[in-house]
């Protein structure tokens, strides 16, 4: 069951605050899509219900852009911060909101928004099937579908084995490696 995106980014706002870097609107929108993203793929399922919309700087959802819109590019202040019971979030969520945390919040937000702009990303493919111009508004949505193909491809790639010959290795293939990692431990 879907649950309230407002209690998602306050949680984003209290890490980012108890990490000692508040974190600016840009950046709250970023990692909602990361997250929603990973939930799509992990759990196979969305996380909340809004949509995100391909607008020239990533993926947007604009209700949390209208609670945000007052901070511009600063700091959002704990104050912002509506509320501190994060019970309905559950601990899945709770935990993959913790990771894209940790994952994410040593980027600039220049650079979140270059990830959400690389090739093939679901904000590019919607741009390009729609052909919306580089720094075009738009309010095209992001389907969660696209979203769900694109993070499950990213996390098999990611989990399927670099080199296969390291798999198909004998033992007597690393024998002389791991008789000297034995030897100088």
């Amino acid at each position: 069951m879907p649950i309230d995106i407002n209690a998602v980014v306050d949680r984003f706002l209290l890490l980012g605050h108890d990490a000692g870097h508040p974190l600016t609107h840009i950046e709250v929108q970023k990692l909602l899509f990361f997250l929603e993203g990973w939930h799509l793929a992990i759990a196979g399922d969305r996380l909340f219900d809004e949509d995100f919309q391909a607008w020239a700087n990533g993926p947007v959802i604009e209700t949390i852009h209208d609670r945000m819109l007052r901070y511009s590019a600063h700091s959002i202040p704990r104050s912002e911060i509506k509320s501190l019971d994060f019970t309905v979030l559950g601990s899945l969520s709770l935990d993959l909101i913790s990771r894209v945390f940790k994952t994410y919040r040593q980027y600039d937000p220049g650079a979140l928004i270059g990830f959400t702009h690389l090739p093939g990303t679901p904000w590019a493919q919607v741009r390009n099937a729609q052909g919306i111009a580089k720094g075009a508004a738009s309010a095209a949505i992001i389907p969660k579908t696209c979203m769900k193909e694109w993070f499950s491809d990213v996390l098999h790639a990611a989990l399927e084995p670099a080199n296969d010959d390291l798999i198909e290795a004998n033992p007597e293939d690393y024998a002389d490696w791991a008789e000297t990692y034995n030897a100088a431990e």
